[in-house]
Order: C-alpha cells, then sequence, then structure tokens
C-alpha cells in the first residue's frame, strides 16, 4: 500500500476530523492525575460494560505508564499519578469483561473538567497498542472508520490501518510502538504540542523489529540513523515515510524539523528537507538529494549520486566512483572531490557548449545561464565534454 506523503494542511485536517470527536474544551498545558481503580462508581460511562474487576499487577501499571509516556511526548499535557481515585481526572480499570472488547475508553466533561476512563480486560493489560488506542478515546480520538460506533467523517479507507492511526481496527505492517503520525496530527490539534520533546541533539534510529514510529522532535539539532547493511530509505521531510528496519517502519510528524541523516553499509537513499542538511551515505551505492537549502552531501564508498538541489551546496562524493548532478537555477553548488571517471549531469542545458569554464584560484569554475558551479582543486583546462551529461 501506498501511504499518502506530505499532505496539503487542508488535508491533514481532513484526517484530524477523521480521528476527532467534537466539542469539548481544548486546553494546553493540561495536567491530568491519573489512578489505578479497583472498581468503577455507580453512574460511570462503564456502568453496563465492565464486569469482573480485578486488580492491577505491577507489570500491567508499568505498561499503563509506557504508553501514558509515548502519549505525554507528543502533546502539551502531564499525566501525574495519584493513590486516591477520587482525586483522579483519568481512572485506569482491569476486568475480566468489557462486553466482548478487549479495551475500552471514554470520556466525559462538564466545562473545562475533563474526566478519561480506561478499562483492559485483565489478559489484554499489557498490550502496548490497545492502550494508547484506548487513552486516545479518553483524550477524543475516535476511531477513524464506520464501526465502533464512530460518527462521521472516516478515513479514505486505504488509510484506515494502524500504521497511520493507533485508533484504526485495521492491523497494518507494524505493531505501533508510538502514536501514529495521524494520532500526533490529531492530539497536538486539541491539547497542543509538547514543545520540549528531544531539544538538543537527538539522534534517531529504527524502532525495535516489527514496529513502527512517529519521530515528534520539537528542536535542536537532530539525525537519524541507518545501521547495518541493509538497503535503506531516509527521507526527511515532515509527513514522509522512511523504511530503516523494514519497508515504512518511521514517519516524521507534521512540525517536525529533522535536519540530518546518515546511511549504512546497504544501497541508501537519502532525502533532505528546507533545512540546512547534512546526508552522509556511508558505504554502499547511494543516492543523496538534498532540499531547497545549502547542504552538506557525502556519499562516502560506493558509486553514489548526489543532487543539492536548491541551495548552494557542497558535495563531496568519496571514494568510488559518483555522479553529481545539477539543475538550471539550483544555486552555487561545489564539487569537493571530483575525480577522473566521475560524471557531472546538468539538467535544463542543451550541451557542453553552453558551458563557460574558467580558472578561480586554482580551481574549475562552471557558468552558463542559471549555472554555478565550482570544481575544488580541479584545473579548469582538464575538463572536457566527457566529464558531463545533459538531460
Amino acid at each position: 500500500m501506498g501511504f499518502p506523503q506530505r499532505l496539503s494542511a487542508a488535508q491533514l485536517d481532513d484526517r484530524i476530523d477523521a480521528l476527532s470527536y467534537r466539542g469539548g474544551p481544548r486546553p494546553e498545558g493540561a495536567v491530568f492525575e491519573y489512578a489505578f481503580e479497583r472498581k468503577a462508581d455507580p453512574g460511570s460511562p462503564l456502568d453496563g460494560i465492565v464486569s469482573g474487576y480485578r486488580g492491577w499487577t505491577q507489570s500491567g501499571k508499568a505498561a499503563v505508564k509506557a504508553a501514558l509516556a509515548e502519549i505525554a511526548a507528543v502533546i502539551d499535557v502531564t499525566f501525574r499519578p495519584v493513590r486516591d481515585g477520587r482525586e483522579a481526572d483519568f481512572k485506569f480499570f482491569r476486568a475480566d469483561d468489557l462486553g466482548g472488547s478487549n479495551g475500552y475508553g471514554s470520556f466525559r466533561y462538564v466545562g473545562d473538567d475533563w474526566d478519561g476512563y480506561v478499562a483492559m480486560r485483565s489478559d489484554s493489560d499489557r498490550d502496548h497498542g490497545l492502550l494508547m488506542h484506548e487513552i486516545g478515546h479518553a483524550l477524543a480520538l475516535k476511531h477513524p472508520g464506520n464501526y465502533g460506533g464512530a460518527p462521521r467523517p472516516y478515513l479514505p479507507s486505504r488509510e484506515d490501518t494502524t500504521d497511520l492511526t493507533v485508533m484504526s481496527y485495521t492491523e497494518g505492517r507494524h505493531d505501533p510502538a508510538t502514536p501514529m503520525i495521524y494520532d500526533v496530527a490529531a492530539l497536538q490539534a486539541r491539547w497542543g504540542a509538547n514543545e520540549s520533546a528531544h531539544l538538543g541533539r537527538t539522534r534517531w534510529t529504527a524502532p525495535e523489529t516489527g514496529e513502527a514510529m512517529t519521530i515528534w522532535d520539537a528542536g535542536g539539532r537532530d539525525r537519524i540513523v541507518h545501521r547495518g547493511a541493509a538497503d535503506a530509505v531516509v527521507d526527511l521531510r515532515e509527513g514522509a515515510f522512511s523504511s530503516l528496519g523494514a519497508p515504512r517502519d518511521v514517519s516524521i510528524a507534521y512540525g517536525t524539523v529533522i535536519e540530518d541523516a546518515k546511511g549504512g553499509g546497504g544501497d541508501d537513499r537519502l532525502t533532505g528537507n528546507e533545512a540546512r542538511n547534512v546526508l552522509k551515505g556511508a558505504g554502499g551505492d547511494d543516492a543523496l538529494r538534498g532540499g531547497g537549502r545549502g547542504d552538506r552531501l557525502i556519499g562516502g564508498a560506493g558509486d553514489d549520486v548526489l543532487d543539492g538541489q536548491g541551495g548552494a551546496d557542497r558535495l563531496k562524493g568519496g571514494a568510488g566512483l559518483d555522479e553529481f548532478r545539477y539543475a538550471r537555477g539550483g544555486g552555487a553548488d561545489r564539487i569537493l572531490d571530483f575525480a577522473e571517471g566521475e560524471t557531472v549531469v546538468i539538467t535544463k542545458v542543451k550541451g557542453f557548449a553552453q558551458l563557460t569554464i574558467s580558472d578561480e584560484g586554482g580551481d574549475a569554475h562552471v557558468t552558463a545561464r542559471g549555472v554555478d558551479l565550482t570544481f575544488v582543486g580541479v584545473a579548469a583546462e582538464t575538463l572536457d565534454a566527457g566529464d558531463f551529461q545533459f538531460a
């Protein structure tokens, strides 16, 4: 299935609507106290649904705390444990019978006073994805399709999958390790974004085998690193999916900026964004594509393809026979290690006769209308038509 990537603002709003119950307060900076309860009070949303209440085990409590931590990492909400459930905004229950369900989540509010209820069947109380699903309900997320009593609107059917939202009933390729890309957008639309998450230099790697994750990172200079010899795809653009440990197992949340990427030992494909990126291919025959500003592209070992795109880029192929790409109007690029046998592909230019090659302090400077390329340390007279291709 081809996932929709890099949605427009209007398209993203449609996805948020498909996951969100309407109405109710939309506070930011909320502090919710939560408690593990033995039995729901009469008149709660669990009346007539839950029976056979059980006490919480330590492992079950730890699983709830882990799910809350993943959600708190993306929204402007703090979850604080309390012993007395009478003081709690969120109450967690464990029982043998939930009316045929493995979990149940609900909420109610009066004014700005919000109460969330989560019940887990006693044999499913450590299911991480299910816990995030039910806590999502308690935070006003709904099912994205015509099931479980969810009102319209709905997601397009091909997007109704846990690879995009933990609120889906349709299992995707992977188990969600975090709220997924649509969940993050919908939760942040109501509760605000966690602007303190992962400040500084954060190094992101693949999730555990069989899992998928969405990256929400509020700031700092950050990097996605692929480890291993398998081919990888790293796309730094918001809303895009990358393949680190498995196909499309990492997505970039809308509003997140990751500046740098490093490949591994395989034939990797790295794509930048509108930040000033540093893309490093490492081993293998890699394809590096910058974004709209001045980027640094470093191919490493192997026969690599480097395309700076817009901005004044610095391109270093490294070992191997590399190909450098340049489109007319692409900015003032510098190729740092052009060697015999390598090629520069220039698009939107008809041929070699249109180029002017001059010497500038021992560097070859290649110009034409909309072309500005410097070959660092290369004598101008050594360049000829055999070093170029035109498209």
